[in-house]
């Protein structure tokens, strides 16, 4: 019979461990990383960061999450309103200098500041032209 797991204990060496792997210079994987978090949404996961206040961002085809090893915060398009996530399905995370995020989702690409928690939508250009964006 397989020991008992102490999920204090579990979640104690994943945030110990995840500095290490997230700042580590190491290429992209192929290989299939499975995470049990409470309250992550269920579906793919695309890309993860860690930021300079330690919390936890992936992205997913269901949103944004913010975690902070106890927590789940899920950010997720709001219709008509502008101060959203632009997309639920976020590509790509890329943190800033001044702590922001961006964002690269399906719906455009956005900044958000942790410290007013809004989402600033972002217009893109290619050789001078709007690049169309899905709605």
């Amino acid at each position: 019979m397989a020991p008992e797991v102490n999920a204090f204990a579990l979640m104690a060496a994943l945030c110990a461990w995840l500095p290490s792997v997230t700042f580590a210079q190491i290429p992209p994987s192929t290989e299939l990383v499975h995470l049990d978090i409470k309250g992550l949404p269920v579906s793919p996961i695309h890309c993860q960061l860690k930021d300079h206040d330690g919390f936890l961002w992936i992205g997913t085809e269901n949103g944004l999450c913010r975690y902070d090893c106890v927590n789940v915060d899920v950010y997720r398009n709001i219709p008509g309103d502008s101060l959203s996530l632009p997309g639920n399905a976020v590509d790509d995370l890329v943190i800033d200098g001044k702590g922001q995020i961006w964002v690269a989702c399906f719906g455009g690409a956005c900044v958000f500041d942790p410290h007013t928690m809004k989402f600033d939508r972002k217009t893109l250009y290619a050789s001078g032209k709007q690049i169309p964006l899905y709605e």
